[in-house]
């Protein structure tokens, strides 16, 4: 199959270079030092305990990919509106979607029995994302891995290979198959999962409490865990969540200790550390805005979420 990947930071690169390496045909859409060092020289992939270079091929101009068989969505929540007209042109009429977005995503209300009509202001306001992306051909996916980005053109995955699959709408489920058989084969443990909103609520209780609690302490993973006091607000956070999510029939089957134990302990940086270091806008609204929504509109009490919430978008305004 042939596959474009929005959004080629460090999820993006590392997605996209095992699929090269396991020999789908890959096109990475990137700009600036990481777009020219990957043509230049490929892609450096550190992954685990090996080194490869990996030949993807780059584009900054969607328009001459022109449309493909798989498009991956690999952008933080925010940056999907700005990137509309590249998914304009990369997503023809029989084109799958892969959403790897983190936090609540734009398509979360659409056919469900309790949020459908809800307009989730925090993540597509007006509707603008549901009506450009088409739902029917959209497969969500929840990714317990990590990666960074080095330097331009060099990729270092550090934790997981896991992604749940699932897809959006009951139209989409032939369309799983495929994308599971090939990420299958560059090495990843695929799941798939009926329910997507369910796991997209088991990943995000890791997210909304690790996230911002890492941002507004500079801490990595390890540290905050090995801080009592700062894992009191991550299980609270974590359990405002399950309540929302309880409140709206998505609760998924685990607990905050299981979803802690999920998570690594070592020196690992959250994604939105990692952006606050390098000056880049926060992941905010789909990680804990969003919760603190679906909370305030389905009646569920989300004092802490809302308390962390207001913080990171303060630390956020003052970078």
């Amino acid at each position: 199959m042939r596959w474009a990947i929005v959004g080629a930071g460090a999820i993006g690169s590392f997605v996209g270079a095992r699929l090269r390496l396991a020999g789908e045909e890959v096109v990475l859409l990137a700009r600036g030092a990481h777009a020219d060092a990957l043509r230049s020289r490929g892609l450096m992939l550190l992954d685990l305990d090996r080194e490869r270079q990996v030949d993807v091929g780059v584009e900054t101009d969607p328009a001459i990919v022109g449309a493909v068989d798989v498009l991956v969505l690999a952008l933080k929540a925010h940056q999907l509106r700005d990137a509309l007209p590249a998914i304009a042109a990369l997503c023809g009429p029989a084109t799958t979607v892969v959403s790897m977005q983190n936090g609540i995503p734009w398509w979360y209300p659409l056919g469900h029995p309790i949020a459908e009509g809800w307009e989730l202001t925090s993540v597509d306001p007006g509707g603008v994302l549901a009506r450009a992306i088409p739902v029917e051909r959209t497969l969500a996916a929840s990714l317990y891995l990590a990666a960074t980005v080095v330097a331009p053109g060099v990729v270092r995955h550090t934790h997981g290979e896991r992604i749940v699959l699932g897809a959006v709408a009951p139209a989409g489920a032939g369309r799983m198959k495929p994308v599971a058989a090939a990420l299958g084969r560059a090495g990843f443990r695929v799941d798939a999962t009926d329910a997507p909103r369910r796991e997209i609520w088991a990943k995000l209780l890791g997210n909304a409490a690790f996230n911002p609690v890492s941002a507004l302490s500079r801490a990595t993973m390890g540290q905050i865990q090995a801080q009592p006091r700062a894992m009191r607000l991550v299980r609270g956070v974590m359990l405002e969540c399950l309540a929302v999510a309880a409140v709206l029939g998505d609760a998924p089957a685990i607990d905050p200790d299981a979803r802690i134990a999920q998570s690594p302990q070592d020196d690992t940086k959250t994604s939105m550390l990692q952006d606050l270091e390098a000056g880049r806008p926060l992941e905010i609204d789909a990680l804990l805005g969003a919760v603190v929504e679906l909370g305030e509109r389905s009646g569920s009490a989300v004092p802490l979420c809302s308390a962390v919430y207001g913080l990171v978008t303060l630390l956020n305004r003052g970078g």
